[in-house]
């Protein structure tokens, strides 16, 4: 039996190594609600979403794939440690944004949107590089960019994990996709987050690595003048991820 598979992306999708045949099928959205819908109308058996910090709802059950490099990456003509003073660098979110003004006081975050195509044709016409995840990097077959060292650049919750969704009625289609590593990796890193209010546009970063045992959780928040970094690690990723957002908030980081 080939099952059908909706996305939001294709080369996300594409990344997958599912245990059975799958026809790839591109529903034209570009929402979680449109997968979900498309999933309840019988149109697809598996949602691939571009995210994997998804809202919970009991009709659907849920997979987290392998997850990619979640590292952050710096594309350009130049090295990320040479860049002239005052470059302008790309970047779409205020977590990276922070993370480079404390990096380098003088370079000057300059928000860019779009695909990553459109992203990436900006350097060089107004910016001198812009600041990519690796794993967006990897999903469209591209192997420019500088990794950036966690010591720069600390990622958003999810980055480079993908949920697969199915119906909560035909769980059994999610069989072999789950990744256990992903998955404890995950639920730190969300955990975290939704502790400290799901930081939409916070300036915390995130990252949860775990060795399918226990789990290393790194945050750092950057704002207001205030720098809050912590790491530790524990076999219980749930009450790591409790107890760090806890720390955060006594040293000052609010919902």
């Amino acid at each position: 039996m080939t099952l059908r598979v909706g996305y939001l992306s294709r080369t996300q999708a594409s990344s997958i190594d599912f245990p059975h045949p799958v026809e790839l099928i591109d529903l034209e959205t570009d929402t979680v609600e449109g997968l979900r819908d498309a999933l309840l109308a019988g149109h697809i058996d598996i949602a691939v979403h571009a995210d994997a910090n998804l809202p919970l709802d009991p009709q659907f059950v849920q997979a987290i794939a392998h997850r990619e490099n979640p590292q952050d990456a710096f594309c350009g003509p130049t090295d990320y440690r040479g860049l002239p003073h005052g470059a302008r660098v790309g970047t779409d979110s205020a977590n990276r944004a922070a993370q480079l003004k404390h990096f380098r006081s003088d370079l000057v975050p300059t928000e860019v949107a779009g695909d990553l195509e459109e992203r990436l044709a900006h350097i060089g016409d107004g910016l001198d590089g812009i600041i990519v995840s690796r794993a967006e990097l990897t999903w469209h077959g591209l192997t420019i960019g500088q990794d950036l060292p966690y010591e720069v650049m600390v990622p958003v919750a999810g980055q480079g994990a993908l949920a697969v969704e199915a119906l909560a009625t035909s769980a059994d289609v999610l069989a072999g996709i789950e990744d256990s590593v992903a998955r404890m990796e995950m639920v730190a890193e969300q955990t975290f987050a939704a502790e400290l209010g799901g930081l939409p546009s916070s300036p915390v970063g995130v990252l949860a690595r775990s060795t399918g045992k226990t789990v290393a959780l790194h945050a750092r928040f950057l704002g207001d003048g205030t720098k809050v970094e912590i790491r530790r690690s524990s076999s219980n990723p749930l009450t790591l991820a409790t107890d760090l957002a806890a720390e955060f908030v006594r040293r000052g980081v609010r919902p």
